[in-house]
């Protein structure tokens, strides 16, 4: 009986082994590299990590074999890659963990948002500053007739 209860109490303080799995950037563009990094701990020696790459429509983009410990997978785009979400699928066990990343093949421009930002809160301060002394002239004004 107490074996049966010890058992159970060593099966059940068992550490589970955790997987991370994540990509280099969110966002890329046909033809670009993509490199996923897949850590593991607490992993056995002898388990098999799969991972997917999955297009937007869900038909494999790329499927390989990983080794316990994890690894870094370098994975080129196509040219002709289809814009969207693809999903980034990591499996071991009868579990996952999953991730993802966007391909837009015309990319987004960017915009200097710092600079502007800095400008805007400037001129809001400055104003500010300017409507205070403004009002405090106003009341001065008001109180000596």
């Amino acid at each position: 009986m107490y074996a049966a209860l010890l058992i159970l109490a060593l099966s059940l303080l068992q550490i589970s082994p955790t997987v991370a799995v994540a990509t280099d950037r969110t966002w890329y563009s046909p033809s670009d590299e993509v490199r996923i990094q897949v850590s593991t701990t607490g992993m056995p020696a002898n388990q098999t990590l799969w991972l997917y790459v999955d297009k937007p429509d869900g038909r494999n983009l790329y499927f390989g074999e990983l080794p316990a410990n994890g690894d870094t997978v370098v994975v080129m785009l196509p040219q002709d890659a289809p814009d969207g979400t693809y999903t980034v699928t990591v499996t071991w066990d009868h579990r996952h963990v999953q991730t993802g990343f966007i391909v837009e093949s015309q990319p987004i421009p960017e915009f200097p948002f710092a600079p502007l930002v800095l400008i805007f809160a400037f001129a809001i301060a400055y104003a500010a500053i300017l409507g205070r002394k403004a009002s405090a002239r106003a009341q001065a004004s008001a109180s000596h007739p």
